[in-house]
């Protein structure tokens, strides 16, 4: 696993994604996608309960597949120019190190900030310790290369580096046409829609696509688009449930 490189400082360098390629996304982000709470009510419009744990601290937040995609891609965009909040590098150390408590790691960082231990920056300026807010910091920026220097003296078997590997290393499954995936979607909703049928559930279509997407990118090889993507849910309601009531 190497380290995340600094990169520009813009948006250039991540992998670009788009509601079709959820399948480029590393697996462990993936899967917080998969276990997300759908909701069947009408105001939700698609949107997941997707839960995250940083720091020992659960958050859930509302969101599409597509919104999801865009705050994973940012989030590691920003990790490879070295860039992690304070919650971030206490939650990814504690992932490779069973011994050490995010939440108390990460008021440890705090902490060591407010005094000048761990250095914090500003468009690359360093700041002195009165120039952070009071109190909780955790969401305060620091640079990889700071907190390693940091690390060497306290903990010096710990690195904070990159956690994936690029995702764009994945290989890409081979291209179906537009009519195969239809056809193969169109088949397993109306599967679906029996099954639920037996057993007097209702879900909305919504629920019906993702569940089909994610079947599609789980199988050896996977189901995907014309243009050799991953399918999103949302693609596959559009085009495939054509006719289909439930």
């Amino acid at each position: 696993m190497g380290r995340a490189g600094t990169g520009a400082n813009d948006r250039s360098n991540s992998i670009r994604v788009s509601s079709q390629d959820m399948g480029q996304l590393p697996d462990e982000e993936v899967k917080a996608w998969d276990q997300a709470r759908t909701r069947d009510d009408d105001d939700a419009n698609g949107r997941r309960e997707v839960t995250r744990r940083i720091a020992g601290v659960t958050s859930t937040a509302m969101a599409t597949q597509e919104e999801f995609i865009l705050e994973v891609d940012g989030r590691l965009a920003r990790w490879r120019r070295g860039e992690y909040q304070i919650c971030e590098v206490a939650q990814l150390l504690a992932d490779v190190d069973a011994s050490l408590p995010p939440a108390e790691f990460c008021k440890q960082m705090e902490d060591a900030a407010h005094v000048g231990a761990l250095i914090t920056r500003r468009n690359g300026v360093v700041l002195r310790p009165d120039q952070l807010e009071q109190g909780r910091i955790f969401t305060t920026i620091v640079h990889q290369a700071d907190v390693n220097h940091w690390l060497e003296d306290l903990r010096p078997t710990r690195e904070l580096v990159f956690p994936y590997e690029f995702a764009a290393k994945k290989p890409r499954a081979a291209a179906a046409t537009t009519q195969d995936w239809k056809e193969k979607a169109s088949a397993r909703a109306k599967e679906i829609l029996a099954e639920y049928k037996a057993k007097d559930w209702h879900p909305n279509q919504n629920t019906i696509a993702d569940q089909i997407a994610k079947e599609f990118r789980e199988q050896s090889p996977q189901v995907v688009g014309s243009s050799g993507k991953p399918l999103a849910g949302a693609t596959i309601k559009r085009w495939a449930f054509k006719g289909i009531t439930q």
